[in-house]
């Protein structure tokens, strides 16, 4: 009977540990041009931010041959209400970026962060096909480098109640295992 209930002990005491945070994809539509140098450095940037972050899915559409892709480009900058011309063009989240240099780069690891943190509609994800349509986010990622606070204590909620599982979790597994150590040890003595 005693073994019986440690063995149970021991297997509640491991479900925490085989829970995990749902991982989320960040989404990365860089439309670009072949001949364009400027793209070709935050192509070498983005390949870089993507290798350091493997939840990052970089989607890259050239435009110069691709007239698909241009139009593409065309209704999602209309999307965003932009009206600037340019290559490259990169939406990350729920923001748009056109050009290439430090600032910018340093913006969209920024904006990396924020996707991570928050919900957002992926418009550009939504009109190539490439995510559904999700009923209403809790939240846009904005523009501006402004966090929301009610977004920030839900994710740290939600960590905590994970730690909380697995440290609750691995005291019943250490218990019931030293338990059961002792069980067999009395039995083949």
């Amino acid at each position: 009977m005693k073994k019986g209930l440690y063995c149970v002990l021991l297997l509640i005491g491991m479900f925490p540990l085989f829970v995990q945070a749902e991982k989320k994809t960040i989404n990365i539509y860089l439309y670009y041009g072949k001949s364009c140098p400027i793209c070709e450095e935050e192509k070498s940037f983005l390949y870089q931010l993507a290798r350091e972050n493997p939840d990052i899915k970089l989607y890259e559409f050239e435009i110069e041959t691709e007239e698909k892709n241009r139009q593409d480009m065309e209704k999602i900058k209309e999307l965003f209400q932009i009206s600037r011309k340019g290559v490259p063009f990169t939406v990350v989240g729920d923001v748009a970026v056109i050009g290439f240099n430090d600032t910018i780069a340093s913006k969209l690891t920024y904006l990396v962060k924020q996707a991570r943190k928050n919900d957002f509609r992926d418009r550009a994800g939504i009109y190539l096909g490439i995510v559904e349509e999700v009923e209403s986010p809790t939240s846009e990622i904005e523009s501006e480098y402004e966090e929301q606070p009610n977004e920030k204590k839900e994710v740290q909620i939600d960590t905590s109640v994970i730690v909380i599982l697995s440290l609750i979790g691995i005291s019943i597994f250490s218990w019931g295992l030293f338990f059961l150590i002792k069980c067999f040890r009395k039995e083949n003595r």
